[in-house]
């Protein structure tokens, strides 16, 4: 019986951190596929407008503000939807191509597109027969 009330003391201390947090963390799915890495952030109820997203530095940040929107005489009941500013930021190293990072927000989800740059791409190395100083001289 001792660790229920443990569990349920932690619990509580949980949500009281959580709902006197100014920053919620957007969940989120991030993958590679081929050449380029897709992160997609699940943002219900978010407005378009408030969505800011840049990459620095290999970095990227993502933010977004979520407003829900009651009439003063509501009498409030239940509040399970959180509202305010949503951040992640995400390091993703330098091998990235930031002019051809493209996002697009549809039914709550942002979808964030980030190719490899070309210089980070994987190549294949030709292999050549003979002498090691002959092949590097005739790439000069």
């Amino acid at each position: 019986m001792m660790k229920v009330r443990v569990l349920d003391d932690f619990e509580r201390l949980a949500n009281s951190f959580y709902a006197s947090s100014q920053v919620s963390y957007a969940p989120l799915d991030f993958y590679r596929r081929e050449d380029t890495y897709v992160a997609e952030f699940d943002l219900p109820g978010v407005s378009p407008d408030s969505i800011d997203i840049s990459v620095e530095n290999g970095t990227l940040s993502v933010s977004a503000r979520r407003e829900l929107h009651r009439s003063p005489n509501d009498s409030l009941i239940v509040s399970e939807r959180s509202a305010g500013q949503y951040q992640r930021t995400l390091h993703l190293g330098h091998q990235l191509d930031v002019n051809g990072v493209v996002a697009r927000f549809e039914n709550g989800v942002l979808t964030v597109t980030i190719p490899v740059s070309e210089n980070a791409k994987q190549r294949k190395i030709p292999v050549t027969l003979g002498n090691l100083e002959a092949a590097v001289a005739s790439t000069d």
